[in-house]
């Protein structure tokens, strides 16, 4: 598995307008190759850490103009550029 991680920093209270946002752009998110899941967590009232889990990295670069779209939408609850990263899993743990 890969996974991009993206650090958001937005304006208290705009949480739920850039849910409303992600999910009238569904129909963009479910055509990403490779996708597997995207998980939102709100790490402070004004911070959000995104994880995007895909198969491969090839994958990661061939979504980022999808992702460029997505992303600029809510561009105007952010107080500053978000912070991206990306790598494969070295280890992991689940329970049975």
């Amino acid at each position: 598995m890969y996974y991009r991680v993206t650090k958001i920093s937005h304006k208290e209270g705009d949480k739920d307008k850039m849910v409303a946002h992600l999910e009238s752009m569904n129909h963009l998110i479910d055509t990403i190759e490779g996708l597997n899941k995207v998980q939102l967590i709100s790490v402070s009232p004004t911070e959000v850490i995104g994880i995007s889990e895909y198969d491969n990295a090839d994958q990661v670069a061939k979504a980022q103009e999808k992702f460029n779209q997505i992303m600029g939408g809510m561009k105007s609850y952010f107080t500053g550029p978000p912070e991206v990263y990306h790598g494969d899993v070295f280890w992991g743990f689940e329970t049975k």
